[in-house]
């Protein structure tokens, strides 16, 4: 018979006694918020080439910091590297997965939640209340939630994808009064990752901050103004001039681009467009918010 005197005094080897001793249904209802966060954001990373990114982690650049053009974009869609820490069941016996089949450690990704911290001017501003009535905005300070899909095994990680800040926030921010050129107005996201283990367990990860910086017409690289302004020609409007600042997996989010895309609203084109046309070349007068920029957007879940 094999000796597990050893294991008997192992301080884990307990732990795992008193878990498994739990009546079944105690263990998958418990809500493991109580203990210290096995499931961590560690950071936002960087897409690769073609905007893809890498389940567990494999790309080598991640982003401390965002920033949002409220003149071309109205989106932020962060690219979350989750880490899932929970020990598998060999790590905490010498039993081998042959001995025992059970993987409860697993975690299945479910959702982000999120609260936008915004600072005191802007939740002030009279355009930026009336906007928050008027597109079905949750408050600021809010807990929002965000679907995610995923599964991270124990030891792993992955990447979940959602939106920091979603579609009709971005418009509500448009109305914003003080975003003039050369104004960055800071907020700070508040992140926390929940998800479901294999045994039933909820599980949610500690609170991942990341700010990002939003901004009128920062990301818009102003070098062919008169191209713009004039009919540009094919070769100007090919993608690789367009958006020759680096690969843009969304517009107005992080990464420049040329001018030359605010010829797509250009008084002549086939999506004519003055308001827009102007709020991209930073000409704008008033808020950036264009009439044609529509208010049919979907409405975040607020957590009770």
């Amino acid at each position: 018979m094999k000796d597990i005197s050893a294991q008997a005094r192992s301080p884990l080897f307990a732990l795992l006694v008193i878990l498994t001793a739990l009546p079944a249904t105690g263990l998958s209802a418990c809500n493991l918020e109580s203990v210290p966060q096995a499931l961590v954001i560690l950071a936002n990373q960087v897409p690769e080439t073609g905007c893809v990114v890498t389940a567990g982690g494999g790309a080598s650049k991640i982003r401390s910091q965002g920033q949002l053009d409220l003149s071309i974009g109205r989106s932020y869609s962060g690219y979350l590297q989750v880490e899932n820490l929970f020990p598998e069941l060999t790590e905490l016996t010498s039993f081998e997965g042959e001995d025992i089949r059970l993987d409860g450690a697993a975690v299945s990704l479910q959702a982000l939640e999120i609260v936008h911290r915004l600072p005191a001017e802007v939740l002030s501003d009279a355009g930026f209340q009336t906007a928050l009535t008027e597109l079905n905005v949750p408050a600021p300070g809010s807990t929002l939630t965000v679907p995610i899909s995923g599964a991270v095994l124990p030891g792993e990680s992955t990447v979940a994808v959602g939106e920091l800040i979603p579609a009709n926030l971005g418009q509500a921010l448009r109305n914003f009064s003080g975003l003039a050129l050369g104004v960055e107005v800071g907020l700070v996201v508040e992140v926390v990752a929940s998800g479901v283990r294999g045994d039933g367990s909820v599980v949610k990860s500690g609170t991942f901050f990341y700010p990002i910086s939003l901004c009128n017409n920062c990301l818009v690289a102003g070098d062919s103004l008169q191209s713009v302004v004039e009919a540009p020609s094919e070769d100007d409007l090919a993608a690789d001039t367009i958006f020759a600042y680096g690969e843009v997996c969304e517009i107005g989010a992080d990464v420049a681009v040329s001018n030359l895309f605010c010829s797509l609203f250009r008084p002549g084109s086939a999506s004519a467009d003055d308001c827009k046309f102007n709020r991209c070349l930073g000409s704008v007068a008033g808020t950036l918010q264009c009439p044609s920029d529509g208010q049919a957007l979907p409405a975040p879940v607020v957590i009770e």
